[in-house]
């Protein structure tokens, strides 16, 4: 990859005096801080119960089914499509505010800094292939954290922005208006389907099971897919270079 972008990129984010360095603090601290706040407000105000079913809830989003987890609101296991909605919103918002404002810490986190450069390596080839897309950078970004694949979102949404010339907060702007739309449309949409079940159907154990093996399987076909993509794209590029 352009060694060079990458630490002209790190070195933008790196504070140069004692206020740069003070907002720094702040936009490192507050994100971990809501991330605290938010579940210990709901052990607290909803129980023990509620917390460890938001826990598992946010761990699933995360690592396995991104904003495919809405649909699992269909099977009315305490959650809602809307539930799940606002959850992947959430996350999304927590990680963007981080990146936005982190980039450089988020680099030095191991295995973490390598799927930013190689994010960051694929946004500057959709910019070079099509320069058209620098006039619709904010519109690229919500379209892009729109877009319903784990590992995408709100950290291919951060890299994006910034890569195209958007400010961290029009960047976040971006991440946040993607990111309802997306979320809201998928609720919708889980919950016009379940509407359609059977009550005894979408509370069946069966049904929960079925379902969620099935969004594993259509998480990590597209996750593969795209390790395709971008396995041919490396070798055409390769290619070229030779």
């Amino acid at each position: 990859m352009n060694e060079k972008s990458l630490q002209d990129l790190i070195e933008q984010e790196t504070p140069r005096n004692p206020r740069e360095r003070a907002w720094k603090t702040v936009a490192l601290v507050t994100p971990l801080f809501v991330a605290i706040l938010v579940p210990t407000s709901i052990g607290v105000f909803l129980g023990v119960e509620a917390l460890q079913r938001f826990v598992a809830n946010a761990f699933i989003a995360s690592f396995f089914l991104g904003k495919f987890v809405i649909v699992k609101g269909i099977a009315g296991s305490g959650y809602t499509p809307m539930d799940y909605a606002l959850l992947v919103i959430y996350l999304d918002m927590l990680v963007a505010a981080f990146l936005t404002f982190n980039l450089d810490y988020a680099y030095r986190i191991p295995y973490v800094g390598r799927r930013l450069e190689a994010l960051q390596e694929y946004g500057q080839e959709v910019v070079a292939e099509r320069p058209w897309v620098r006039k619709v950078t904010f519109l690229g970004v919500i379209l892009f954290v729109m877009f319903p694949l784990t590992g995408t979102g709100a950290v291919g949404g951060s890299i994006f922005g910034r890569l195209l010339g958007l400010t961290r907060f029009r960047t976040l702007t971006g991440i946040f208006v993607g990111s309802v739309i997306g979320c809201a449309g998928m609720a919708l949409l889980a919950e016009g389907v379940a509407a359609l079940l059977p009550d005894e159907v979408r509370k069946s154990v069966w049904f929960e099971v079925i379902g969620v093996a099935f969004l594993v399987l259509l998480v990590l076909f597209l996750w593969l897919r795209s390790r395709k993509v971008e396995k041919l794209r490396r070798e055409g590029r390769d290619t070229v270079d030779q």
